[in-house]
């Protein structure tokens, strides 16, 4: 459900940002990068702490 600002729906306003992007797409791209980055990161940290600190994952050394 959109949300109301000023007696008007955010889509039709969401919709005009549309042609920007025909003409700056780099507005759109390099944002998108950056939070696939960021989001990639914090993966690969949560994996990485999964591994160190998870004990049914440590193997015995015999």
């Amino acid at each position: 459900m959109a949300r109301r600002t000023e007696n008007r729906l955010d889509g039709p306003v969401l919709s005009a940002g549309r042609q920007y992007m025909e003409l700056a797409p780099w507005l759109v791209v390099y944002p998108g990068l950056a939070i696939a980055l960021v989001v990639l990161g914090v993966n690969l940290l949560g994996d990485a702490l999964r591994d160190v600190l998870d004990p049914r994952l440590r193997r015995r050394v015999v």
